[in-house]
C-alpha cells in the first residue's frame, strides 16, 4: 500500500512482482526462525533457547518491526547464562529503546547494568556503552550538565566503530563539547574537555570544534 502510494504521489513505478515475491520470502523466513525457536524451546536448553530468540529479534529488527525485536531481546534475559549475556541482552534493548525514542526502557536497562556490579567491572567496553546510552537519555530529557559528563568522561574504550549504530567517535565529540559550553563553567570546560585525556583525543577528529574550544575558553 505504501509502494502504490509512493507511485501516486511522485510517479516512481512500483515492481509488484519483485514486491510480492519479497513479502512471500520474508513470510517464509519468519515462519523458519519460529520454528527454530519451537524446536530449541523442546531441547530445553537455555543456549539454544536465547539463540533462536537473537536470531529472530534480529530478524524483526532488520525488517523494521522493532516492538518484535525488543520482545524477542526481552524475552532472552530469562536464557542468559553469565554476565556477558546479560550485558549483550541490556546493550540490545537500550538500542532498540533508541530507535523506538522510548528511553524509559533505555534508562531502566543502563540503571540495571550500572548497578549489576560484574555486568561493567569485568568489561570496560559494555560500561562505556551503558554510559554512552546514559549521555543519550539525558540529553532527550533536556538534562544538559548530565548529558554534558556522560559524554565527556567516556572512555577511549569505545572506539568509533565499536557502537557506531548508536553514535560515532565524532558525535561523542560534537555532543560533549556543544553541553559543555551549553552548562559548564570556563574551569569546569577546561577540565572536563581541553584537558581531558579521552574528549581531548576524539576532539582531534573536529578540529573546527577544538579551535573554537580553545578560543571561547580563554
Amino acid at each position: 500500500q505504501s509502494a502504490r502510494l509512493h507511485k501516486h504521489l511522485h510517479q516512481i513505478e512500483c515492481d509488484e512482482g519483485w514486491l510480492v515475491s519479497a513479502q512471500q520470502q520474508h513470510a517464509i523466513k519468519a515462519d523458519v526462525l519460529e520454528c527454530r525457536l519451537v524446536s530449541a524451546k523442546s531441547s530445553l536448553c537455555k543456549e539454544s533457547i536465547r539463540a533462536a530468540y537473537l536470531e529472530l529479534g534480529d530478524f524483526w529488527k532488520d525488517s523494521g518491526m522493532l516492538k518484535e525485536s525488543l520482545k524477542c531481546h526481552l524475552r532472552t534475559r530469562d536464557y542468559c547464562i553469565n554476565s556477558k549475556q546479560s550485558a549483550q541482552m541490556c546493550l540490545a534493548v537500550i538500542e532498540l529503546g533508541i530507535d523506538m525514542r522510548n528511553f524509559t526502557h533505555v534508562n531502566s536497562y543502563v540503571n540495571k547494568a550500572e548497578n549489576t556490579a560484574h555486568l561493567v567491572s569485568n568489561d570496560p567496553l559494555s560500561a562505556a556503552k551503558f554510559r554512552a546510552a546514559s549521555g543519550i537519555s539525558a540529553l532527550y530529557a533536556n538534562s544538559f550538565r548530565e548529558a554534558a559528563n556522560a559524554f565527556t568522561d567516556l572512555s577511549m574504550e569505545l572506539s568509533s566503530s565499536e557502537f557506531d549504530t548508536v553514535l560515532s567517535a565524532e558525535d561523542i565529540a560534537l555532543y560533549g563539547s556543544i553541553l559543555a559550553l551549553a552548562s559548564l563553567d570556563r574551569e569546569e570546560l577546561h577540565l572536563s574537555v581541553l584537558d581531558s585525556s579521552n574528549l581531548k583525543q576524539r576532539l582531534e577528529l573536529l578540529p573546527w570544534m577544538r579551535d573554537a574550544l580553545r578560543h571561547l575558553s580563554r
